[in-house]
């Protein structure tokens, strides 16, 4: 997949990006995807990027559960419960300080 797909350079009008970082095998997991769900996801992350969201994205509610009509592995589930612990560790160890 071409680096351009996500969106490192912003557009001049649209401000500075957020970063991406990846968790675990993340990246990976999104490359073996087929192409079109895959542009779907970086075009999300792009959007991610700028403060705004697909129309497509669904926020996991409770305890990481979703739609009633898709129900999501209890392996897939923990794997979000790690990665999303991870995420917040990092976070905190290296971007709080910028927000102060």
């Amino acid at each position: 997949m071409p680096n351009s797909a996500y969106f490192r350079t912003p557009p001049a009008d649209t401000g500075a990006l957020k970063s991406t970082e990846w968790i675990g095998t993340a990246l990976r997991d999104l490359r073996a995807l087929p192409h079109e769900p895959r542009r779907t996801f970086g075009y999300a992350i792009h959007l991610a990027q700028l403060g705004r969201h697909h129309l497509a994205a669904k926020r996991l509610k409770g305890a990481f559960a979703v739609t009633r009509e898709i129900a999501t592995s209890k392996h897939d589930v923990a794997v979000i419960r790690e990665r999303w612990q991870r995420a917040k560790a990092h976070y905190a160890a290296h971007h709080t300080d910028r927000e102060e």
